[in-house]
C-alpha cells in the first residue's frame, strides 16, 4: 500500500516523459505526435518540420540509431548506382544489336 501510494504521486505529477517510470513509459511507435514532439524536445532531437507520427518517429529513430540510417542510406545509394549501370549496360547492349 506505502509503495503504490508514492509510486501513484510520484507518476501523477510527470511533465514530462523523463518523468515517468519506466513501467509506465509507452513504445514510440505507440505514442501520439504530442508524445513523439515532447519525446524529441526533452531528449533535445531535431524533427525538422516533421508533423506526422511516422516522420517524427524516423526522425527520432535515426537520432538514436544514427549508424543504422547511414547504412540504409548507403545501401540505397550502392543500389541507385547497380540500377544505373545495369541500364547503361543494356542501352549499350540495345545500341550494339540495332548497328548489325
Amino acid at each position: 500500500m506505502l509503495l503504490s501510494r508514492h509510486r501513484n504521486r510520484r507518476d501523477k505529477g510527470a511533465t514530462s516523459l523523463k518523468d515517468v517510470t519506466p513501467s509506465a513509459a509507452i513504445p514510440l511507435e505507440e505514442m501520439s505526435v504530442e508524445d513523439l514532439k515532447g519525446y524529441a524536445a526533452d531528449h533535445e532531437i531535431e524533427i525538422g518540420r516533421s508533423s506526422s507520427q511516422d516522420g517524427i518517429l524516423k526522425k527520432i529513430q535515426e537520432f538514436e540509431n544514427p549508424v543504422d540510417s547511414e547504412a540504409e542510406e548507403a545501401a540505397r545509394l550502392a543500389a541507385e548506382a547497380e540500377a544505373e549501370a545495369e541500364e547503361a549496360a543494356a542501352k549499350a547492349a540495345e545500341e550494339a544489336g540495332s548497328e548489325e
